[in-house]
């Protein structure tokens, strides 16, 4: 991650130099206009940050040039001055500066700092992506994107093998498609299927899903969001754009997984004893009686054994508790491993277990 700063003042350069540095940001130095420019021909910058008053010209001068060179680039251009006139002005943002720090809160302007080092990403993301475009020379340069941020991409250039890749393959973290696509299926349709199976328990849960279009009026976009995608962008993607959205998306899935796995070990912590790897009472009880009213409703027959360690007490006084616990251990693992499937295996108390 790089940063320019335009400065007159040196020691005030230096001092921004050394923040960046502290948030693991190289930085170059310039006094003008002139030099600034043609270190961005040279070189790109995550972000720019430039004083109000320079050599030939002031920063709102630069931002704007900036913006009239470049119009594709979206570097962060930020003002840093003592002026609070100007930046209730608003003058700025026709310029093209993306945010204003005054000189005598430079602690907000850190915090920005540390944002955005964590929102550089791009080359830490890591999953696989399902990727549905018909364009040949659109899908090249976006798969090439892509995998340039570390991701897996599995390219189609039509929604019905995409879809059977996502049935049958699994392991998807983030579905881009394009809405209109040769074949019998349209984008909207794939994701139309895609959220119907969600919910399912059976498949691998939430998948992020982006939309990409040629219409950006607000009705399709509302059609989009109500079939269940979660962004979109508009063509010609913008690889700063594309990158920025799919990297939230990415984290997002990432995020999604952790808390269901988090869920998951809760759930199970809840309905185990952690000494023998049994269901506890609790679960036990509420089981059976789910078993009680099958049976009942299918005249089956059901049997519940009930045991209970003959002289336990005596063990854990000549041999310790810790022995016990063993004991403990090795008869419910020999209850669980003699179990069929649906067979309930739990620890009812302190040395009494049932099977059902």
């Amino acid at each position: 991650m790089k940063a320019l700063i335009i400065d007159n003042s040196q020691s005030y350069a230096m001092q921004l130099s050394k923040i960046l540095s502290e948030s693991h940001i190289d930085s170059d130095t310039c006094t003008c206009i002139s030099d600034a420019t043609a270190n961005c021909e040279n070189q790109n910058y995550e972000f720019i940050c430039t004083s109000l008053v320079l050599e030939d010209g002031s920063g709102l001068d630069f931002a704007e040039r900036f913006r009239q060179r470049w119009p594709e680039i979206t570097t962060a251009i930020y003002l840093i001055t003592s002026n609070e006139g100007m930046y209730r002005e608003r003058s700025w943002i026709k310029s093209g500066i993306t945010d204003v720090f005054f000189k005598s809160d430079i602690d907000r302007f850190t915090l920005e700092l540390h944002s955005l080092a964590r929102l550089q990403i791009k080359k830490d993301v890591s999953g696989k992506v399902l990727y549905v475009e018909d364009s040949r020379a659109e899908s090249m340069r976006t798969t090439l994107i892509l995998e340039n941020m570390g991701l897996e991409v599995e390219h189609y250039d039509n929604a019905e093998e995409a879809w059977e890749c996502f049935m049958h393959k699994g392991g998807i973290d983030l579905v881009i498609t394009d809405l209109m696509l040769s074949g019998l299926m349209t984008g909207l349709s794939l994701v139309r299927c895609i959220r119907g199976i969600n919910s399912k328990a059976d498949h691998d849960g939430w998948v992020p899903i982006l939309g990409v279009t040629g219409f950006d009026d607000v009705s399709r976009r509302i059609d989009l969001y109500s079939a269940g995608i979660d962004d979109y962008v508009a063509k010609p993607t913008i690889e700063t754009e594309l990158i920025a959205r799919v990297s939230n998306l990415i984290v997002l899935k990432k995020l999604f997984d952790q808390v269901a796995t988090q869920q998951a070990e809760l759930v199970e912590q809840a309905s185990i004893d952690m000494l023998t790897s049994c269901l506890n009472r609790r679960s036990f009880l509420d089981i059976a009686e789910k078993y009680m009213a099958q049976t009942n409703r299918n005249k089956h027959c059901i049997s519940l054994f009930y045991l209970d360690v003959d002289y336990f007490k005596n063990i854990n006084d000549t041999y310790g508790h810790a022995k016990g616990d063993e004991v403990l251990v090795q008869l419910g693992e020999l209850l669980r491993n003699d179990c069929r499937d649906g067979d309930v295996v739990a620890r009812f108390g302190g040395e009494e277990f049932v099977m059902l």
